[in-house]
């Protein structure tokens, strides 16, 4: 991903990019903008501040039926081949040497294709 949002992606603080898209089309874009712009939504950047973000991200998506449970998260985790162990992969993701900013970015993408696949089923 590059490091701007494009034109037709941009938000403004009012939103005014975003008035008139999909609940779905929206979270997408609020995850994608949340991955090139760490800083401006947690702070410090570290794992466990990305994991408290996203966790409460994804369970407002799921207040909103947006996200089916925690078994769609799960699955995902699981099918992107890691050992969720007590439900977090974030030990296994330390274990096999990836760095924090992969780390992170790998925990969005969790996050995203979860809701994705909810939101199409």
């Amino acid at each position: 991903m590059s490091d701007q949002l494009s034109p037709e992606r941009s938000v403004s603080i009012a939103g005014s990019r975003i008035v008139g898209m999909r609940p779905a089309a929206q979270a997408k874009f609020f995850l994608e903008s949340f991955q090139q712009r760490k800083a401006m939504y947690i702070q410090p950047v570290s794992i466990e501040t990305a994991h408290s973000f996203l966790s409460g991200f994804y369970l407002a998506c799921m207040a909103c039926g947006l996200a089916a449970d925690w078994d769609a998260w799960n699955k995902v985790v699981r099918e992107r081949g890691w050992d969720t162990g007590a439900a977090c992969p974030i030990p296994a993701m330390r274990a096999s040497g990836m760095d924090e900013e992969a780390t992170i970015d790998e925990l969005i993408t969790i996050c995203r294709e979860a809701i994705a696949r909810s939101t199409t089923t």
